[in-house]
């Protein structure tokens, strides 16, 4: 938070006001008029259609959540999805291994978006084991 100070013209002197700053930049839209613009585009296309919480899109840009698994053995990060059976990797650190993954990722979707075939996510996704963090990474392709 960064403390502003508001020139009040009736009291003749100023005095402080707490206001969080935006870090948008400007002409970005915004979280509530993101999900309005949303809203409005899928009452569009009617109550019928079936709702998929892991693939959403918006616009031509398909977008999909990834769940994955995190856990840090000895000096190495392991990271495994787990609604996308047979995808994982290791590095230095987690951002190295989602770095690695998200490539593969993307990879068998796009091939399974290509080729018309459904795309297997799992549903529900592996079992965390109790030493793992859960991640969700969404993605576009």
């Amino acid at each position: 938070m960064r403390r502003l100070y508001q020139n009040t013209q009736a009291e003749g002197h100023c005095r402080p006001v707490t206001r969080l700053l935006s870090l948008r930049p400007p002409g970005s839209m915004g979280e509530t008029e993101f999900r309005e613009r949303n809203m409005a585009k899928s009452n569009e296309q009617g109550a019928s259609a079936k709702s998929d919480p892991l693939s959403q899109t918006t616009g031509d840009v398909p977008a999909f959540s990834l769940v994955v698994y995190v856990i840090r053995r000895g000096d190495e990060t392991e990271v495994r999805a787990a609604n996308l059976a047979g995808f994982s990797s290791r590095a230095g650190d987690e951002r190295a291994a989602l770095q690695k993954l998200l490539p593969q990722i993307k990879q068998r979707v796009s091939d399974c978006l290509a080729k018309n075939e459904p795309i297997l996510w799992l549903d529900p996704p592996l079992e965390r084991q109790a030493d793992e963090q859960q991640r969700v990474i969404p993605f576009h392709l």
